[in-house]
């Protein structure tokens, strides 16, 4: 029984030595006890004794010859009808518990005005996070079902699994390229419609969202049902092309960058492509990640390094007439915002307060100095560098391990600084100190032991702290020492340092008017470097960058309208009142980094590789809050798994690069889709060159630095652009264009008549001289075999051959032996076709021949057009006096292949400009130069090919061709011109002919159009001049002289973060997905989709599969359904049937077992497949559908037996084949519950019974005990996300109260209430109808019967009880506890002194026995009883002994034989159900 899968199994195993009963030590009664006095044996005889009788009144087979004969056996039945069988789902298997459920001024004013900009902005979109890869072999989902429309039941939500994919970044939006593996597209017959049917647009879902909430052109979905796919009456077999192309579109949009799938297509082009190191077009293999660690990048958290403090500028007039008091006070706040040229002003000196009034508010503010700053450097060594004492700062070299000291000063501006005695007025101090002070606290809390600082690009750990905590109240200074600790990234490793006197602690209380310590001056700020690492070897990695860069004004002043110095005068000569603006709202940032790369992983001394630099200057530029998205892509050397770490560049140390220095100012936008508009080839070291490619222009620093927000009176300063030869160029699109048609090749060829100038002798030997040589020269003796291929020009066409030879010896006589002495010959043995041109038809009849105008291709054996040469021996001395010139073979084309792909473009132009390949290693590289001239424009470029194979039975018959390795490098001489534009393309072909080149396919001419894509343009956007420039390089310095009135983007935070990878790696070839059904989704980010969930598809339609229902071909009543749909009316289709599942899973040779177990649907010799089409009807007929995604790599088997329950079935084995069966009694015609007299295959009694084989084994007390079903199932509508419903089910009757519930969650596959009620029942049926099996052994002769047969088992069993026991005395005296009448009984009996129990039958007469044989013995009454009940077999099998084994389970049947648990089923008020939800 185990080896049936049934969890009941006799405790006694089949091989086990059965020594008797066991006996208990079972308490006996008191009259019991009486009964054993009256014979004197003992308590254990005694026992041992009502042991025995009770096994032996156990049920047992009853005596055949008083039971009638009602088996349905067959007439003339002579040889035995036997199916050795297992019903693989066994009853008691099915009863085991389920899991249980869990539980007025008259002057004029002049107001400036203030600029209040935007605070509204284009927001930008992005995508939170991305779709994880379908893991590495993976199984592929398959997908079942149909929906019926006017039942609505059916359907599934499917999940492809993503295979590729890739991120753009669009400047304000991201979008995402995703391929998925629907399923496996099941059976296809070519004759269309085969695969997957497309979902609706509403049935698509990424996570919950529907795409049909979008507008069509933020999207486009692709999908291709099966491959091959039907293309105008051709099928994508034919074009060798099994992926996803544009035709492929199904809903939303491509074709430009306003469209869901932003990328223009070129024809029916593939949809799912990337760059890789040759061309930006590649069918190389992509996937997406989002880093999670590391990923921010940027210079942040600034604290001034000496940088003096400004208040916010304003214009004070002080107009011709004011009172003394009030121009003396407005001449103050003169000096407080902009200074007096330096010097300290005493304000109660009324000359000098005047003398600085006349000033007219000159210069750019006054710094006050915010009391802290690097004072002094110490080297490793202990020299200590302070700046020069005359000096404000200083900058010198750090190395590692050097030492600086930051001193944060108390104190601050005295009250009275800027007042005047005798409370005549003045200005206040208190915002200045309190600003500062705040600042001073801020840094001293940053600046903590351990924490890591730049100060330019120079990293710092701070090592010590004077004080825990700085304190401006207790007037004691905090210095804090770092140690340098990298100096790597730093562009020439240099600090600067203040002077402690005159900026931390100005004598005069203020740094400088004008000029003083810039913002520039290595400020100490946090640094993060983003890190990304491939996760394999790559050629191309493109990394997208997310960047919020920009300032925030809040209330500055407007300087662009500020009056000059002459100006004011003029306004207040004139008694005009001027009133500044201020500016609030959003300026420019830019935000610089570098890129530098190593290789992963470590040397061959466990160190990590050094990080080395890409010589360029990224930047991204700001001017709102609003996230930008950019990407660089870096093409690398060669194959390789690479880290590239991201480091930001400090304002100082762009403060000290030269104006001149080239910067590139990322800036995707939509338009340019990915396409670079910057290619840079940067040379890395011993990593080699890098292709670095990204969208933007080239600038230079200048046109960074400034602000015009910061300038009076600004003017824009047109800068002029420059440009160079090419930088970049790539081959596009293949020439010429294809040509359309079917296109036949020659596959097979039948030789027909010799041909010569001669008639025999000797044409043969002639011929093959050509090509093998001289056959006596060989090494190899008599009946040696050579083969060697040869490809022969035909007209416009040619044809590669095999030919295979065997060495033989020249006939006695023989003209070649007589006169050359020549004693072999090579004699053809074989011919095949390895390769042709198009343009054959069968039958063509075709001469190949060598010598005079011979058929060789150039550079075959025997090229040429001269007659054979005289080295050939069997040219000369012939029979007819002649010499042979020419011979050969006439063939015939027996068989063709066709196809609708034109090939041999690309790889005839790299035989013509690399040479023939074959004879070269694979990986064998090699260069070339190529010039061309189009009007005015010329150029000359190299291309460098490398040496690959071509797959097996490629058209050539060649196993290696060139391939592009690389891009395509612009020579810089006289050959190139600088007057190119970036989008010029030109053409470069080579001529080729059926002869000289073996890719000849139609084309006389092939080659590339290559485009320009980059050329080494710096723009002239220019910058901006004023009159005053009160902040310089404002737009990339770290921190402000304004403090709290310019916030920066990077003030707490990076501004850059990596978003998303790219990695691209090369396919060995390219991808076709035979077999499958596969999608894309082209997505633009948007308000309703941040993230990339989960792709889901409502489907209603799975795969097709062979339909085994007998009546598919029907026209009415089809089980198949609707005869709107496309297979209507055929044997293959979608099926809700498990039958047809499960015959798809046991024969499918691509998503079944077919392949293991050598099956096909045609084939299906390990299946009963009457069975399956029978089994088919009672499924169909009970409304038991089908509707889900088996996912998950499973036992088919298991998988099988554990389902088919949930379709009231059983998987049979029989006989060695497979087979599906109704579990409980069904019609086989019309597939209806059989509620009649259950049909006995079989009647079973002693006589058939083998003796002491039967057993009978009862269900534990749990594997009865009444339940209450909790079913879980899916309810499905037509395009919409699945809904769970449950119900619990009980029998009833029963109370609800107490009943224990068991689950059964059928939501995998089950879309149909009825359905759940009627497995609900099944379950519920089974745990009442059945309460025991059965196991005994027969004979073969006459059996019939198989795994799911019914049987009757007629028993007879003599119960046991107590009332029924006796003795007999010495003498014949009968004593019992219940009277005993006269007559004759059947006894078992144990005689006083005995060894053994006996039976038999006693004769009571007046009370006594007069047998002495039952003298001086205990007895019991043998009373029997019959019973009669029906089987159902679980298990058949031979024994050892040439028997066979039975199992069955109890069906139950009333007194009309009908079955029990068919009529509960289909009782309709048999149970009662309540929907939970």
């Amino acid at each position: 029984m185990a080896d049936g899968n049934l969890v009941r199994q006799s405790n006694v195993g089949k091989d086990s030595v059965v020594f008797g009963p066991t006996v208990y030590d079972v308490p006996l009664l008191p009259y019991e006890k009486e009964l054993i006095k009256t014979i004197g044996i003992t308590e254990d005889e005694y026992r041992q004794f009502t042991a025995e009788v009770k096994r032996r009144g156990a049920v047992r087979p009853a005596a055949y010859d008083h039971i009638p004969d009602i088996r349905n056996e067959p007439t003339t039945i002579i040889l035995v009808n036997l199916a050795i069988s297992l019903v693989m789902t066994g009853v008691a298997y099915l009863l085991t518990p389920k899991p249980k459920a869990p539980e007025a001024s008259k002057r004029t004013q002049l107001d400036l005005g203030s600029v209040n900009a935007s605070n509204r902005f284009t927001p930008s979109r992005g995508f939170d996070s991305l779709m994880e890869l379908a893991d590495y072999g993976a199984p592929i989902p398959i997908i079942f079902g149909r929906y019926i429309e006017n039942k609505n039941v059916g359907g599934m939500l499917a999940t492809p699994k993503l295979v590729w994919s890739r991120m753009f970044s669009h400047g304000t939006q991201q979008s995402a390229k995703l391929m998925f593996v629907v399923g496996e597209h099941g059976h296809a017959t070519g004759v269309g419609p085969d695969g997957i049917i497309e979902p609706d647009l509403e049935g698509i879902f990424l996570g919950n969202n529907a795409l049909d909430a979008l507008f069509e052109d933020f999207f486009a979905f692709y999908w291709k049902r099966n491959s091959p796919m039907l293309i105008n009456g051709l099928t994508d077999s034919a074009s060798n092309f099994n992926r996803l192309r544009s035709n492929n579109l199904f809903h939303g949009t491509n074709g430009d960058g306003s469209k869901g799938d932003p990328f223009s297509y070129a024809g029916d082009q593939d949809v799912f492509e990337c760059p890789d190191r040759s061309t930006s077009n590649s069918k190389s293999f992509c996937h997406a990640f989002s880093p999670t660690n590391n990923i921010q990048f940027g210079m942040y958290g600034a604290i001034a390094n000496g940088t003096g403090y400004k208040v916010n500028f304003e214009v004070v007039s002080i107009i011709d007439g004011t009172p003394k008091k009030q121009r003396h006070a407005s001449a103050i706040r003169r000096i407080k915002i902009t200074g007096a040229n330096g010097r300290a002003v005493d304000v109660n000196d009324d000359d000098a307060v005047i003398k600085a009034r006349k000033r007219y508010m000159e210069g750019a503010g006054r710094q006050y100095s915010p009391r802290m700053g690097l004072v002094k450097l110490i080297r490793e060594d202990g020299t200590k560098l302070t700046p020069d004492p005359g000096s404000l700062t200083e900058r010198d070299k750090i190395n590692v391990n050097d030492t600086v000291e930051f001193l944060i000063k108390p104190g601050g501006i005295p009250p009275e600084f800027y007042q005047r005695s005798n409370n005549r007025g003045g200005e206040p101090v208190d915002d200045i100190n309190s600003t500062v002070e705040s600042e001073q606290l801020a840094a001293d809390e940053a600046m903590q032991v351990g924490e890591q600082f730049a100060i330019g690009n120079a990293v710092f750990v701070v090592t010590k702290r004077r004080l825990p905590q700085f304190d401006p109240v207790q007037k004691e200074s905090q210095k804090i020492t770092l140690r340098c600790i990298s100096t790597k990234e730093s562009q020439d490793a240099r600090i600067g340092f203040v002077n402690d006197n005159t900026v931390v602690e100005p004598p005069d209380h203020f740094v400088a008017d004008g000029k003083g310590v810039e913002p520039t001056f290595y400020p100490i700020t946090r640094i993060a470097s983003g890190i990304v690492r491939n996760n394999k070897p790559a050629v191309v990695t493109e990394i997208g960058i997310r960047s919020k860069v920009f300032q925030r004004l809040n209330g500055l002043c407007s300087f662009n309208a500020t009056p000059t110095p002459d100006e004011l005068n003029k306004f207040d000569d004139q008694e005009v009142q001027v009133r500044s603006g201020t500016y609030t709202g959003t300026i420019t940032r830019t935000s610089v980094f570098q890129v530098y790369v190593r290789k992963a992983g470590v040397d061959n001394g466990n160190n990590s590789f050094s990080f080395r630099r890409i010589d360029i200057f990224f930047a991204v530029r700001g001017n709102s809050p609003a996230e930008q998205y950019n990407f660089i892509r870096f093409k690398h050397p060669q194959k390789n798994e690479l880290e590239f770490k991201f480091v930001p560049i400090a304002g100082a140390e762009l403060a000290n690069l030269d104006d001149d220095q080239k910067i590139v100012l990322l800036n995707a936008s939509i338009s340019e889709i990915d396409k670079p508009t910057i290619v840079e080839k940067p040379d890395v070291g011993n990593l080699g060159k890098f292709i670095v490619e990204t969208a933007g222009v080239r600038l230079k620093k200048r046109d960074i630095e400034k602000n015009k927000e910061f300038l009076r009176k600004p003017k824009k300063v047109v800068g002029s652009s420059t440009k160079s030869i090419p930088n970049a160029v790539e081959q596009t699109t293949p020439l010429p264009d294809e040509t359309s048609g079917r296109f036949r090749r020659a596959i097979a060829i039948e030789i027909g008549e010799g041909a010569g100038n001669l008639d025999p002798p000797g044409r043969q030997g002639a011929f093959m001289w050509e090509i093998f040589g001289d056959p006596s020269a060989d090494s190899g003796g008599v009946g040696t075999q050579r083969s060697k291929d040869t490809r022969e020009v035909i007209g416009d066409k040619w044809i590669r051959i095999r030919w295979t030879v065997e060495k033989g010896e020249l006939a006695a006589g023989h003209y070649a032996l007589v006169g050359q002495n020549q004693k072999h010959v090579w004699r053809i043995k074989d011919y095949s076709v390895i390769g042709s041109s198009p343009g054959w038809s069968k039958g063509d009849v075709f001469l190949v021949k060598r010598g005079e105008n011979s058929t060789a291709a150039e550079g075959e054996p025997g090229y040429g057009s001269s007659a054979y040469a005289s080295t050939n021996k069997f040219r000369g001395n012939h029979p007819s006096g002649s010499l042979i010139r020419w011979s050969g073979w006439y063939f015939r084309v027996e068989d063709i292949d066709t196809t609708s792909a034109p090939e041999g473009r690309a790889g005839g132009y790299y035989y013509e400009v690399f040479g023939n390949p074959e004879n070269k290693a694979v990986g064998t590289t090699k260069l070339a130069t190529k010039a061309i001239q189009t009007g005015s424009k010329k150029i000359r470029f190299r291309l460098k090919g490398k040496v690959v194979l071509l797959p097996s039975g490629h058209f050539t018959g060649l196993t290696k061709k060139w391939v592009l390795d690389g891009p395509i490098e612009v020579i810089d001489d006289d050959g190139t011109n600088a007057n190119w534009d970036k989008g010029d393309t030109f053409e470069h072909t080579e001529t080729i002919t059926a002869s000289n080149n073996p890719f000849y396919w139609t084309y006389n001419k092939v080659g590339f159009q290559y485009k320009i894509t980059d050329v080494a343009e710096i723009a002239g956007t220019g910058t901006f001049t004023g009159e005053t420039e009160f902040e310089k390089r404002s737009q990339y310095a770290d921190i402000s002289f304004y403090r709290g009135l310019v916030n920066k983007s990077n003030d707490n935070e990076p501004e850059h973060a990596i978003v998303y990878v790219n990695e691209v790696l090369e396919n060995s070839k390219v991808p076709q997905y035979n077999g499958l059904t596969i999608c894309g989704l082209s997505l633009k980010a948007s308000r309703n989709f941040t993230s990339l969930d989960s792709l889901r598809v409502w489907l209603g339609q799975g795969i097709p599969v062979r339909r085994l229902h007998p009546d598919v071909k029907a026209d009415a009543n089809n089980p198949y359904d609707e005869s709107s749909d496309p297979y209507f009316k055929r044997d293959y289709g979608p099926s809700n049937l498990f039958t047809d599942l499960a015959f798809y899973l046991l024969t499918d040779k691509q998503g079944g077992a077919g392949n293991l177990t050598g099956m096909s649907p045609e084939n299906a010799f390990l299946l009963n497949v009457e069975d399956f089409e029978t089994t088919s009807r009672f499924i169909r007929e009970q409304e038991l559908f089908f509707n889900g995604v088996v996912a998950e790599r499973t036992n088919l088997r298991q998988y099988i037996m554990d389902v088919a329950p949930y379709f009231l079935c059983n998987f049979v084995m029989m006989d060695g084949k497979f087979s599906l069966l109704p579990a409980i009694p069904a019609y086989k015609k019309s597939g209806k519950i059989n509620r009649g007299p259950v049909p006995i295959d079989q009647l079973f009694t002693s006589g058939n019974i083998l003796e002491d084989t039967y057993k009978i084994e009862y269900l534990s007390s749990e594997e009865r005990r009444n339940f209450s079903a909790v079913v879980r199932y899916r309810f499905e509508s037509r395009n919409k996300l699945p809904e769970e419903r449950v119900m619990r089910v009980k029998i009833k009757g029963s109370p609800w109260a107490n009943l224990p519930q068991e689950q059964f969650d059928l939501t995998q596959f089950c879309t149909s209430r009825d359905h759940a009620v009627k497995v609900a029942k099944y379950f519920l049926g089974l745990r009442k109808y059945v309460t025991h099996t059965v196991s005994f052994s027969t004979t073969v002769e006459g059996l019939n019967l198989r795994a799911g047969s019914y049987i009757k088992v007629i028993t007879e069993s003599s119960p046991y009880t107590e009332a029924r026991n006796g003795t007999v005395s010495d003498t014949g005296v009968v004593t019992s506890v219940e009277p005993i009448k006269d007559g004759m009984y059947s006894v078992t009996f144990f005689k006083t002194g005995s060894e053994d129990i006996e039976g038999g039958l006693m004769q009571i007469s007046d009370g006594k026995v007069s047998d002495t044989k039952f003298h001086d013995s205990v007895f019991s009454i043998n009373l029997k009883e019959k019973h009669a009940h029906v089987y159902v077999v679980e298990q058949l099998t031979f024994s050892a002994e040439g028997t066979v084994d039975i199992v069955a389970s109890e069906h139950q049947c009333n007194d009309d034989r009908h079955s029990e648990l068919a009529n509960f089923i289909h009782n309709t008020d048999s149970v009662v159900v309540e929907d939970i939800q």
